[in-house]
């Protein structure tokens, strides 16, 4: 080789050695206000470890690098998202940013010669992306021979591989950093209600007969108990069904009647009282008898109404949950 051959690989050598410094010089001083910590480090990229690593914050990390580039003249480019100078690339560096989660518009510029801002802008690239919550990602960038930008999502493996040829590595990170939004804590699931119980309250002891109003006094104490079971300090009432059942005698359509009746006096007399659970009313009729076979149509009137007792009643089933998992005090 000789002495000019010579002379001409040295300063190739040289200027390639310059170029990379300058790289890295310049852009700290373009990116003022960076500020570097432990994984924000310029020099041989020879730590080891995962090229990318997560804070634990509620950022995503993703890190920029050069996948391949094959224009011939001298540029770099810039990486911005939503218009915030994120940092610069070169061949041989790559730079972590951290965002939020959400869409970003990036846009990659291709400037000539370096790093300074006044430096003509030969090409630029948009991308909307929208970043994913917890998933890191790797964007390989590459320049085609006319200088057109391209820049797509890598996998992991993908990014090491490519990085692992990067002499250099520049972890830039601006101070104007997103202000992440908090995060929403979903609301842990409802507890479905259960029935808590299931209170049976004798008609006969609450209406006339075949009335819907209640008689007096006494029954609406009747009724102050299951209030007083409503508003126990152990039990959460969310819905209440109050359930109207007549016995068999009479027409059905008319025990109908008298069941809702019943059922809805029992209601209206509970909201008077301040009961703001959900409260439903349902009027059976005779369909649920309680009574078996001895109430026999071979005993007197008399005998039968009374026989029949039973099944003239009111349900309340109490839906709700346990506000203590001790219920022993609880009356069943």
């Amino acid at each position: 080789m000789s002495v000019i051959d010579t002379k001409f690989h040295w300063s190739i050598r040289m200027n390639q050695h310059k170029i990379v410094f300058l790289s890295v010089v310049i852009g700290l001083f373009l990116l003022t206000g960076c500020t570097s910590d432990n994984r924000y480090l310029i020099g041989p990229n020879n730590q080891g470890g995962d090229a990318l690593e997560n804070d634990g914050s509620d950022k995503i990390q993703v890190l920029f690098f050069i996948e391949t580039d094959e224009s011939k003249d001298k540029h770099s480019i810039l990486v911005h998202a939503n218009e915030r100078l994120l940092g610069a690339l070169t061949q041989g560096l790559y730079f972590n940013a951290a965002f939020c989660p959400g869409e970003k518009i990036l846009r990659f510029e291709k400037r000539e010669k370096g790093f300074h801002v006044q430096d003509t802008v030969t090409n630029t690239h948009y991308v909307n992306w929208n970043i994913p919550k917890g998933e890191d990602l790797y964007i390989g960038v590459s320049v085609n021979e006319e200088g057109t930008i391209d820049a797509t999502p890598k996998s992991e493996i993908e990014a090491k591989e490519i990085l692992g040829n990067i002499e250099y590595k520049t972890f830039l990170v601006n101070r104007k950093i997103d202000i992440c939004e908090p995060l929403v804590q979903p609301l842990p699931p409802a507890e479905e209600p259960v029935k808590l119980k299931n209170i049976e309250l004798s008609a006969d002891a609450l209406f006339a007969f075949d009335s819907a109003r209640l008689k007096n006094e006494a029954s609406k104490a009747e009724i102050d108990k299951l209030i007083a079971q409503i508003n126990s300090a152990h039990l959460t009432i969310t819905k209440i069904v109050v359930s109207g059942h007549t016995d068999r005698l009479g027409p059905t359509a008319y025990n109908q009647s008298l069941s809702e009746k019943r059922a809805e006096s029992i209601v209206n007399y509970l909201i008077t009282k301040g009961i703001t659970s959900r409260i439903e009313s349902i009027g059976n009729g005779s369909r649920y008898p309680v009574t078996k076979t001895q109430c026999t149509n071979t005993l007197s009137k008399k005998e039968l109404i009374t026989c029949l007792q039973p099944d003239r009643r009111v349900s309340v089933e109490l839906w709700g949950s346990f506000k203590e998992k001790s219920v022993s005090s609880i009356k069943k």
